[in-house]
């Protein structure tokens, strides 16, 4: 497990340097950076592989988190909803940096009466009352994969990463 202690996590300038990337397998993919504040286009908890390995899409850009207790509201997350929010570092990059950020929906729930909550997005259909389940059998499917995927060796990880995006053309 890669670890980044607390000073440096106070110093956003830094954080926004840490990104993670979490592959399928199959041409999908999350990322972000570890505050969750998304830098990059590409940043988004699910980015879909519609004709994998290619036609990838971000579904699920990010979930904003506010918690509320007593009446008082404490923001959890970054981005919130923008117009014509810019990504300094695609547009250093010179790509397309330019995009509005819109929130769709709202969910609420009441961890007074059950302090855990389950979301799952899939671009097929879920129990959620089957999450855990379906993280089981996700690691497990994961592991199974050219035996290259272990979830404590990041070399590995990040070698299972990169192989998503190469793409072989018929």
């Amino acid at each position: 497990m890669i670890e980044i202690d607390q000073e440096r996590c106070r110093n956003l300038e830094t954080v926004l340097t840490r990104e993670w990337i979490e592959t399928n397998g199959i041409g999908g993919f999350s990322s972000s950076t570890i505050t969750g504040l998304n830098i990059r286009r590409y940043h988004g908890l699910l980015t879909a592989a519609t004709k994998p390995p290619v036609g990838r899409l971000v579904l699920l850009s990010k979930l904003e988190e506010t918690l509320i207790i007593d009446g008082r509201r404490y923001e959890l997350s970054a981005n919130q909803w923008y117009r014509n929010f810019q990504y300094a570092v695609e547009q250093e990059r010179c790509l397309d940096f330019a995009e509005d950020l819109f929130s769709p929906c709202a969910f609420t729930f009441d961890l007074t009466k059950s302090p855990q909550v389950s979301i799952i997005a899939s671009t097929k259909r879920c129990d959620v009352g089957n999450a855990d389940a379906y993280g089981k059998a996700e690691i497990e499917r994961r592991n199974s994969l050219s035996g290259i995927l272990q979830a404590d060796q990041p070399t590995s990880t990040l070698a299972a990463a990169s192989d998503q995006f190469i793409v072989v053309k018929a």
